[in-house]
C-alpha cells in the first residue's frame, strides 16, 4: 500500500513538472510571437528623391548684424575721429583708414567695454539688431519663374558665442515655438538662392562704388565681415557656431544638402533612444530636442534662476536678459555637473533628421568698362576679383 502510494506520488510530480514546463514553453512562446507580430524585424533603408521636398531649417548669424550707432548712444562706448587721431589706431587697424587718417564721422566702438559693463535685456537687444531685410534676401527660382522665401516669421536664434561678445541670428522656416506654421516645400526642379549684403561702411549707398572711390566705414565691427550657417531640423534652432560653416564675402557658394532621416524602435529594443516629441509638443513647440539641448536648457533655466539673466556662454534660444561678459568667469562648475549629469537620463532622439552640407565656393567676379584717352569711343573690358566688403554674397 505504502509503495502504491509512494508511486502515485511520484507520477504527480512528474506530471506537474511536464505541466509547469509546457506552461512556461507556451508562454513563452507567446510572448515572443507577440514581439515579432507587434515590432518589425526587418531593418527597412530607403534611399529616396520625391518630387517635393521638404526644405530645412537655416539658421544665420552676420558679423555686422548688429547696430553700432545704437551702441555708441547707450553710452560712452565709441571714440570718434578727433579722439582718434592723438591714437595710433591707424597703425593697428590700417584698413579702417585712408591716407593714414579715419573718416571724420567715423566712431571705433569699444565692444568689450559694452558687453563687459551691463547686462542687456530682450529690448536693448532688438534695438540692437539689424532687421533681415536689411541684409539678407531669398528666392526660389526655377527656370524665369522666381518667388519669395517666407522670412516674415523668422525666430530668432541664440546668442551663443565663445568670443567676449554676443551673436544676432535668424532662423527662417522653423517649427520652434510655433508647432502649427506650415514648412516650406520645394520641387525638385527648383532652388533656393540666398544673397547676403555685407556692408560694413553704414553708408547705405553704392555711389562711391559706382565712382571708383573708398568707401570709407562710419564704424568698427567686431570682426571681419562674413555670415555663419547651418541647416538642421525645423522643430529646433542650432547655432552655425557649433556645427555650421562659414561663409567669407567675395565668393558664390553652390550648397548640396543631403537629408538623412532615422527612425530608432522603441523598447524592449536596445535602442536607447528618448522619445523628445511628446514635452515638445506639449510645451507649444519650446523644448529640447536631443540631449545636447537638454543641457543647454538645464544651465539656461538654473542661471536665470540664479542670476536673472542668462551667460551667452549657454546655446539656448531665448528672450530673457542676457549677462554681462566676465573674462575670467565661467558657469558653476557644480551646475554643468549637475546639467550634464541629465544626458543619463536622456538619450539620443528616437525620430530626427539631420543634413550634410557640401560646399562649393567660387569668386565673384564683375567687369567694368575703361575709357581710354586714346580712344575714348572704344571701351575695353577689365576684370577683376571682387573681394570688396560692400557688394552682395
Amino acid at each position: 500500500m505504502g509503495v502504491r502510494r509512494l508511486k502515485t506520488a511520484k507520477r504527480i510530480l512528474q506530471f506537474s513538472i511536464i505541466a509547469i514546463c509546457l506552461t512556461g514553453f507556451l508562454y513563452q512562446t507567446i510572448e515572443f510571437l507577440f514581439l515579432y507580430w507587434t515590432y518589425p524585424t526587418v531593418v527597412d533603408i530607403q534611399v529616396s528623391v520625391p518630387s517635393e521636398i521638404q526644405v530645412p531649417a537655416i539658421t544665420f548669424c552676420s558679423s555686422n548684424g548688429i547696430k553700432p550707432e545704437v551702441i555708441c548712444s547707450l553710452g560712452d562706448f565709441c571714440l570718434n575721429a578727433t579722439l582718434l587721431d592723438s591714437t595710433n589706431y591707424c597703425s593697428n587697424f590700417p584698413v579702417m583708414c585712408n591716407n593714414g587718417k579715419v573718416s571724420r564721422d567715423f566712431n571705433a566702438v569699444m565692444y568689450n567695454k559694452f558687453t563687459t559693463s551691463q547686462s542687456i535685456n530682450s529690448s536693448v537687444m532688438a534695438s540692437l539688431r539689424k532687421p533681415l531685410q536689411e541684409f539678407f534676401k531669398c528666392e526660389i527660382s526655377s527656370g524665369k519663374a522666381k518667388r519669395l522665401c517666407n522670412t516674415e516669421d523668422a525666430v530668432m536664434g541664440s546668442y551663443f558665442s565663445s568670443t567676449n561678445i554676443f551673436n544676432l541670428c535668424y532662423t527662417i522656416n522653423s517649427l520652434w515655438s510655433q508647432p502649427y506654421k506650415k514648412t516650406l516645400k520645394v520641387r525638385k526642379s527648383e532652388k533656393i538662392e540666398m544673397e547676403f549684403y555685407i556692408d560694413i561702411s553704414d553708408r547705405q549707398t553704392n555711389e562711391n562704388i559706382d565712382s571708383g572711390k573708398i568707401q570709407m566705414p562710419r564704424y568698427s565691427y567686431p570682426s571681419m565681415p562674413s555670415i555663419h550657417l547651418v541647416t538642421h531640423s525645423s522643430f529646433l534652432t542650432a547655432s552655425p557656431f557649433v556645427s555650421g560653416h562659414e561663409f567669407i564675402t567675395g565668393k558664390d557658394y553652390k550648397i548640396k544638402l543631403k537629408q538623412e532621416e532615422s527612425h530608432l524602435l522603441p523598447p524592449p529594443y536596445q535602442t536607447n533612444c528618448t522619445n523628445y516629441m511628446e514635452e515638445w509638443s506639449a510645451k507649444n513647440g519650446i523644448a529640447p530636442l536631443n540631449e545636447r539641448m537638454v543641457v543647454e536648457e538645464c544651465k539656461y533655466q538654473n542661471c536665470l534662476e540664479e542670476s536673472k539673466c542668462v551667460p551667452f556662454s549657454v546655446d539656448y534660444p531665448h528672450n530673457a536678459t542676457v549677462c554681462k561678459y566676465c573674462k575670467n568667469c565661467s558657469i558653476d562648475q557644480k551646475l554643468v555637473e549637475k546639467c550634464t549629469k541629465l544626458q543619463q537620463i536622456y538619450n539620443q532622439p528616437c525620430d530626427f533628421v539631420a543634413y550634410r552640407m557640401d560646399v562649393e565656393e567660387k569668386l565673384i567676379y564683375f567687369e567694368q568698362r575703361i575709357y581710354t584717352i586714346m580712344h575714348p569711343l572704344i571701351p575695353s573690358s577689365d576684370s577683376f576679383q571682387l573681394s570688396s566688403i560692400n557688394v552682395p554674397c
